[in-house]
């Protein structure tokens, strides 16, 4: 299964729960590269349709709340943060919505 597949499993079968997937261009970079780490496990044969969707959502969660936290923590040492993620430049500030 590609990364593509995999995304597209999420977001079709758990559109109510994924849609904190989308929203700004920082949480699709966390979440496409959780896809493809899922994609390039070797696990999927091991895996049901739901143990992939779990899989996906859970290290979403566990991938964005650690970029988060780490982004808040030094914006409290800093007015801005620029962090070049998956060839993509994000600019996050106090005022910025993570």
């Amino acid at each position: 299964m590609t990364p593509k597949q995999i995304n597209e499993l999420v977001l079709s079968e758990r559109s109510d729960y994924a849609k904190s997937f989308v929203g700004n261009g920082f949480k699709v970079a966390v979440f496409d590269e959780v896809c493809e780490k899922i994609s390039s496990s070797g696990t999927l044969q091991s895996l049901t349709k739901e143990g992939i969707i779990l899989a996906a959502i859970t290290a979403f969660q566990t991938a964005y709340e650690m970029m988060k936290e780490t982004i808040n923590a030094l914006l409290k040492v800093a007015d801005t943060v620029s962090l070049n993620y998956r060839k993509q430049t994000f600019q996050f500030n106090k005022d910025s919505v993570l």
